[in-house]
């Protein structure tokens, strides 16, 4: 990965799965958890919260 972002660092890729690709390698999905979000907003945090609040009363 970080040769790809070294690499190709002034490129417009959208994501991590763009770079890889553009290294002519393939890029595998794996299905993850409904839990595993990623935080980029206010909002993602949040969320996130909720989720772990959730968890930890399943306990």
């Amino acid at each position: 990965m970080l040769k790809a972002y070294k690499k190709y660092a002034a490129s417009k890729v959208t994501d991590d799965a763009a770079l890889i690709e553009k290294l002519g390698k393939k890029v595998k999905l794996v299905e993850g958890r409904y839990e595993n979000i990623k935080i980029t907003t206010a909002e993602d945090l949040l969320f996130a919260g909720l989720i772990a609040k959730r968890l930890k009363n399943a306990i």
